[in-house]
C-alpha cells in the first residue's frame, strides 16, 4: 500500500467520521428539540395537575358544604315533620273533643227538653189542683 492510498484511504475514513459526526450533531440537535418539546408538555401537563388538583380540593370542599347544608335541611324538615306531627295530635284531640263536647250538648239539650216536659206538666198539675183548690174553697 503506497502512501498515497494510505492518505486516500485515511481521507475517505475523515470524511465517513465527519458525515457521521454531521449526522450525529443532527440527531442530537433533534433529539435536543424532542426533549425540550417534551419537557414543555410535562411541565404543562404538570400546571394542568395543579390545576386539577386545586379544582378537586374546591370541589370537596363545596361537597362538604353542600352535605353539611343538607344535614341542617334535613333537621330542620324533621323538625318540622315532629311540629306538624305534634300539631296533627293536638287537632285530633280538639277535634275528639269538639264530637264529645257536641254530643254531650245534644244529651244536655234532650234533657232540658224533658224538663220542659216535666216542668210543663208539674205547671198543668199545678193549675189543676189550683182549680179543684178554688172550687173546694167555694163549695164551702
Amino acid at each position: 500500500v503506497t502512501a498515497q492510498q494510505a492518505l486516500a484511504e485515511q481521507e475517505e475514513r475523515y470524511r465517513a467520521s465527519e458525515k457521521e459526526k454531521t449526522l450525529l450533531g443532527e440527531k442530537l440537535n433533534s433529539a435536543t428539540k424532542q426533549l425540550a418539546a417534551l419537557e414543555a408538555e410535562r411541565q404543562t401537563l404538570q400546571e394542568s395537575a395543579h390545576r386539577l388538583s386545586l379544582n378537586l380540593k374546591g370541589a370537596e370542599r363545596e361537597k362538604k358544604e353542600l352535605k353539611d347544608r343538607l344535614e341542617e335541611i334535613s333537621g330542620q324538615l324533621a323538625a318540622r315533620d315532629r311540629e306538624k306531627s305534634a300539631t296533627t295530635e293536638e287537632l285530633q284531640k280538639s277535634e275528639r273533643a269538639l264530637i264529645e263536647g257536641e254530643a254531650e250538648r245534644k244529651v244536655l239539650e234532650q234533657r232540658i227538653e224533658l224538663l220542659r216536659d216535666s216542668l210543663s206538666e208539674a205547671q198543668n198539675e199545678r193549675n189543676s189542683l189550683q182549680e179543684q183548690t178554688n172550687r173546694l174553697t167555694k163549695s164551702l
